[in-house]
């Protein structure tokens, strides 16, 4: 079994790192700093590329469909995991569509692919519609069956920028991490692009809400020769001036148009959550993340290849850049500890992000207790909020305390705190 040795939170704004101690990244090793890079690459991927900020907005839909359907009910009790009753806003195609293209997560070793293949999916949409778009599939070993979408593209990409720009990192399995190189391998000739190459298919290919498809469309091209390109910013000049169908909507746009829409969507989700004075500085902070992602996919397009050629670990200048200007997500070490990212103004409050996916996870799952007790324990942004069994147990219950944690914060603020969770 592969060791998990971190992961990122996507929507949510959350890394884990699997390192002992604090999480200093001047005093990291090598290796365990190219762990921090691979999950830092997917912080960047939520607010600069169409796939991640989409994820965001299905997710925030989700939440307030779930939260409007239990305030309009009769009780003051509801059942979780909340089963969404109606189409309204196309949640639930949404939600379904997304899975789809997100694809399989499963790690494996791929000893051969014997076939590619394009299958026609079609979800039911809240006016009686259909929405029809493909997904790729990929025949591989001996009769497993992957489909690839914009998971592994995304950590193609992020093992893709580990390789480039870190001096020691660890071998990851073929699937998800090495897909993007066997298939173009498979599809173009071994070696027949560099990985610096691969990297921009796979950022570009994020711009689309179906990345999976386009990364192979992409390849299909290059095959053909209808993209005849020496240098990989010559993927970016070509692609943004290329047209997709938008699965949602059916409608052609260019791949920059389908990033802009879907971050707008992204901005006005994450600012939805919270309208409290307290939390103006979040709310700055997540219009100052998406106007610099807005900023680079229109003025610097080839930042991701700035960074691929920069210097190696803490000393590339593009990391330092993005570290600098924005901070990043909450990170979580294998003890449970939580750190900040030092940056050049104000901490953000992160953490009151970082909570929706504990009430994401209530409502979608039932689960109850916070993830989030140990940096309240450390870092309490309400000092006189102190942590107690009801943080493992029922946590929305703090929302009638004098002083509220972030998690009794949202539950008050969404006027939820006549309300109780019970599992089914």
């Amino acid at each position: 079994m592969t060791k998990t040795l971190g992961y990122y939170s996507p929507a949510f704004f959350k890394m884990n790192v699997n390192v002992y101690g604090d999480i200093d990244l001047n005093s990291m090793s090598p290796r365990d700093f190219s762990v921090f890079f691979h999950e830092y690459i997917h912080f960047i991927q939520d607010f600069t590329t169409a796939a991640c900020s989409r994820r965001i907005y299905v997710y925030g839909e989700y939440l307030r469909q779930s939260v409007t359907q239990t305030t309009n009910g009769a009780n003051n009790t509801f059942r979780v995991p909340v089963t969404i009753h109606d189409y309204e806003n196309n949640v639930l195609p949404n939600i379904k569509i997304m899975d789809n293209l997100e694809g399989d997560r499963n790690d494996l070793e791929i000893k051969s692919i014997n076939d590619v293949m394009l299958f026609g999916e079609s979800v039911d949409d809240k006016d009686g519609g259909n929405v029809d778009y493909e997904i790729l599939t990929l025949d591989v070993n001996q009769g497993d069956y992957l489909t690839v979408g914009a998971y592994a593209i995304k950590e193609s990409m992020a093992y893709l920028v580990e390789k480039l720009c870190c001096s020691d990192y660890s071998k990851s399995p073929d699937f998800p991490y090495n897909i993007a190189r066997i298939l173009s391998d498979f599809m173009l000739g071994d070696g027949a692009l560099s990985d610096i190459f691969l990297l921009a298919l796979c950022d570009v290919s994020l711009l689309t809400s179906n990345s999976g498809l386009t990364y192979y469309h992409l390849l299909q091209a290059i095959k053909t020769g209808e993209i005849d390109i020496e240098e990989p910013e010559g993927i970016y000049d070509y692609f943004y001036n290329c047209k997709s169908k938008v699965y949602n909507t059916g409608q052609s746009v260019s791949s920059l148009e389908d990033y802009l829409t879907n971050a707008e969507l992204a901005l006005e989700t994450l600012k939805m959550y919270y309208s409290v004075e307290k939390l103006q500085d979040l709310n700055q902070w997540i219009e100052d993340v998406f106007s610099l992602g807005v900023c680079l996919r229109t003025h610097r397009p080839y930042f991701i290849l700035e960074m691929a050629r920069g210097k190696k670990d803490k000393d590339n200048k593009v990391l330092q850049f993005f570290a600098k200007n924005i901070g990043g997500p909450l990170m979580q070490n294998c003890q449970g500890q939580m750190y900040k990212l030092k940056m050049s103004g104000a901490e953000p409050p992160i953490e009151y992000l970082c909570i929706l996916e504990q009430i994401y996870h209530l409502f979608k799952f039932g689960t109850k207790p916070c993830d989030l007790e140990k940096w309240c324990i450390k870092n309490p942004g309400t000092p006189e909020a102190k942590s107690d069994e009801r943080c493992k147990s029922a946590p929305w219950t703090r929302c009638h305390d004098a002083n509220l944690c972030p998690y009794a914060l949202f539950w008050h603020h969404r006027n939820l705190s006549n309300y109780t969770p019970v599992s089914v």
